[in-house]
């Protein structure tokens, strides 16, 4: 969900988004755009098609990279005072 997608965005690491319900789709969607992620939907959530996308996670340096520099965003924005603002 959103929660754990927040972590991910604040840990820096990249990450195999498996969304499953209600909006987790779109904040795969979101991750894989920043470049930071891969999507796994359910229906083809198979061990072998997983170890194959944690592969690419974890060989292709871009995903760390982009997932570095997302973190780095996040951390500096003061998001709680922001949604108080809003």
């Amino acid at each position: 969900g959103v929660g754990t997608l927040g972590q991910v965005l604040r840990a820096g690491r990249p990450t195999l988004c498996v969304p499953w319900s209600h909006d987790q789709a779109d904040n795969a969607d979101r991750a894989r755009r920043l470049g930071m992620a891969r999507v796994l939907y359910p229906r083809r959530y198979r061990a072998p098609d997983a170890a194959r996308e944690l592969d690419t996670l974890l060989g292709d340096s871009s995903y760390a990279a982009a997932a570095s520099r997302v973190a780095e965003r996040v951390r500096t924005e003061n998001g709680p005072r922001a949604a108080a603002d809003a």
